[in-house]
């Protein structure tokens, strides 16, 4: 399926594949951002694949290449997610990590300005930053990962013009 705006309004006639689609994408998530989650899977894994080829025939399968449903749904659970840490060194791959962690997020993003700040990414029913997102300070400091009860836990990335940048595990800030 593809789309081109002359399909404004309509559904989706087709879902796409699994293993390459959002896991929250739906029949009425129809527009030209439909193939923005694909492309980031598929970008980050050709390049984590350019890095280390081991890791296709490691996490691959004949029908799709690093990840899989099951990855998108519970990334801090994802053996290929972590194994990806190991890499978070190569800035493109970096990068790349990040949009991938953005497209994550943006099915459900609400965006919120609080304080000094913007967040674009998943909530719990009490409003607390949980799940995938991302972060913008006023100082410039971007971190697009895991949040649980309102802090950074899990797999995440936060680049900063003061301090050094860190790609890895979190818990709890």
């Amino acid at each position: 399926g593809m789309y081109v705006p002359a399909m404004r309004g309509k559904s989706s006639p087709t879902l796409g594949t699994r293993d390459f689609t959002h896991p929250l994408r739906n029949v009425s998530d129809f527009d030209k951002s439909i193939d923005d989650f694909a492309v980031a899977s598929i970008a980050l894994s050709l390049k984590a694949i350019s890095i280390d080829s081991s890791l296709l025939d490691e996490y691959g399968a004949p029908d799709r290449l690093l990840f899989s449903y099951n990855d998108y749904i519970n990334p801090s659970a994802s053996s290929v997610f972590k194994a990806l840490c190991s890499y978070l060194y190569d800035e493109e791959l970096c990068q790349l990590y990040g949009y991938f962690m953005i497209a994550l997020s943006s099915k459900t993003m609400r965006f919120s300005r609080e304080k000094d700040e913007e967040y674009i990414g998943f909530r719990n029913a009490e409003n607390e930053r949980s799940g995938f997102g991302v972060i913008k300070k006023i100082d410039g400091t971007i971190y697009a990962g895991e949040w649980l009860l309102d802090m950074r836990s899990g797999i995440g990335i936060e680049t900063a013009k003061v301090r050094e940048s860190y790609a890895g595990q979190w818990r709890t800030n």
